[in-house]
């Protein structure tokens, strides 16, 4: 892959940003399921769900982003790139009732 002039990231490398957001996220998952299961005390939850929710955000925004900047140009992928970005901010709409009133 080409590497960008300037400050950009390297595209080739823009993946492994997911890497510690993923390990991230399934410690804040595990953590939140042994609370559940009582199998150990839930002393950090409230962080586990902040981080949780925290990593979920970032990675939908970087997701969105990349495919922004360095996707195709052509109408069909904008308009799928529409779509996605609806869809993804009816999710956020879930989730943010789902933390307020669940």
């Amino acid at each position: 892959s080409e590497c960008l002039v300037g400050s950009e990231m390297c595209i080739r490398d823009s993946q492994y940003i997911y890497i510690p957001l993923s390990i991230l996220m399934i410690i804040s998952m595990v953590y939140i399921v042994a609370v559940d299961r009582k199998l150990i005390n839930d002393d950090y939850i409230l962080f586990a769900k902040i981080i949780m929710s925290a990593v979920f955000f970032i990675t939908m925004i970087i997701t969105v982003h990349h495919r922004i900047k360095y996707g195709n140009k052509d109408w069909k992928y904008k308009e799928d790139t529409k779509i996605m970005i609806i869809g993804m901010s009816m999710l956020v709409f879930i989730f943010i009732m789902i933390w307020l009133f669940g």
